[in-house]
Parts: C-alpha cells; structure tokens; sequence
C-alpha cells in the first residue's frame, strides 16, 4: 500500500490479516527512500522474509494458510535453473553444481537443452519453503489480476479513505498517525465482513465458470474451423491457437 504525502514522501505499510482481525503484531511502517512512484522499489524479497520471520510467522495460529499476492518478492524461485538467455558460464555451474554431466565444447542451445531435461518438474519458492518449515503453514497464492479475492484490499481501502479525509497536517508523522488511528479502529467484526464479501465474489465466479467455458469452447470451435470443415473433423491439438491469457493477478502489497 502507498500513501501519497507532501513533498514526494510515501509512507510503505505491511499488515495481515484474518476473520479473526488483524494479525496481533504484524503491522510494519516507514518512510520510502525511492521516489519512483511504485513501493515495490521499496519492498523486496529481503525486507519480505524478514517480515514474515519476526511479525508474521511467529503471531498466527500453527498449520495457517498465507494468502499471497503474485508480487516479484513472493514468488522468488529457489535454487532457479537457468534460463535460455542465462549465460553461458551460468548454465554450466548449474550443471556442476547438480552433478549433471556434460562436454565442456558444448555450445549454449544444448547446453540448455541437457537443463530442460533435467531441471525439477515443481518450482521451488522460497516463501514457501520458509512458511512451510515455521509450523506447518501452507502459501496459497492469488490468481494473476484478481485483487478482489483478497479482503486485505478492502481494508487497504478503508484506511485510505480514513487518511485522505483527516489529512489536514500534510506531515509524515501525520499520515502515520492516522494510518496507525484507523489500524486500531478495524476489529473482527469488519475483517469478517470483507471476507464474506470476497468469498461471495469467488462463489459468483464459481458460479460463471460453466458459461465462461462454454464461451471460450465455441471461440475454439470457431476459430480452428473453416467452410470446409465440420466440427468433427476439428483437430484436438489447439497448439497454433494464441494464448487466451489468463482470466485473472495483483502486484500489490499484503
């Protein structure tokens, strides 16, 4: 979450919580030293970590589900083979390191074609490897640009809207003041609200599948056929048909 303040300052915030409230203890604040305009310049998968270790993790209930955004820093890989455009000298100290032989005169696309035969079939987050290891927990992560399945936002909205409307001062230590005022404001009571709301959402969705895929059939059908083709004869692969994109992500701040 960013809060807009006088002279460029942002004031960057990190809070979690559940139908229960807030997390007791999870709340982190301070100034932004990038002015860029986006607080993911400001948060990162260190200051992340740290946060879960000493805020998070240590003040929720043993065997928790950890709701997550698709932000940079919650979906850092661990032990991340190369890529195709990784270097050369990258590749081949993957290869060593996983005691994967291979000819030293090898050039990069076989290089990275002995990679894709033998890099792990599941990406490793680690996230999810510290959450996992700290009782049990388990990472559910959101569905690309979907913020309206997490309530959290609805209260990001809320203190938002507290701010914007007492924000007389203009002064950091204001902004602070009133972002803290209206955290304390906000009990079980309205964090169960939002998250009814959101569950609703997911059961409207839920309940728009079957004629979303019916949609997305036919524009398969009519796509892959021509006046001289019957819909029987439509081949099954559905390889030379472009991506449709995903109908659904969120890069903000939980």
């Amino acid at each position: 979450m960013r809060v807009p303040i006088s002279k460029g300052e942002r004031l960057i915030m990190i809070h979690a919580g559940s139908e229960a409230g807030f997390v007791p203890n999870a709340l982190t604040m301070w100034k932004a030293s990038s002015h860029s305009g986006d607080y993911h310049d400001n948060v990162n998968t260190e200051s992340m970590m740290k946060w879960m270790r000493e805020k998070l993790l240590p003040n929720i209930p043993p065997r928790s589900v950890i709701v997550v955004d698709n932000a940079p820093y919650h979906n850092v890989q661990k032990d991340k083979a190369p890529t195709s455009k990784s270097k050369k000298q990258l590749m081949k100290d993957w290869l060593s390191k996983h005691q994967i032989p291979f000819s030293d005169d090898l050039l990069v696309p076989e290089l990275y074609r002995i990679i894709l035969l033998n890099k792990p079939r599941f990406v490793r987050y680690e996230l999810d490897e510290l959450v996992t290891s700290s009782g049990g927990h388990v990472v559910l992560r959101l569905p690309p640009y979907h913020p309206d399945f997490n309530p959290i936002e609805l209260i990001w909205a809320e203190v938002k809207n507290y701010v914007d409307s007492r924000n007389i001062q203009c002064s950091f230590s204001s902004i602070k003041s009133l972002a803290e005022e209206k955290f304390s404001l906000i009990g079980a009571e309205e964090w169960a609200r939002k998250c009814e709301h959101v569950k609703k959402i997911e059961n409207d969705y839920a309940s728009a599948e079957p004629q979303i895929d019916n949609l997305v059939e036919s524009m398969i059908i009519s796509l892959g056929s021509s006046d001289s083709e019957s819909s029987e004869n439509a081949p099954d692969d559905l390889s030379g048909i472009e991506d449709l994109g995903d109908l659904s992500g969120i890069e903000d701040l939980d």
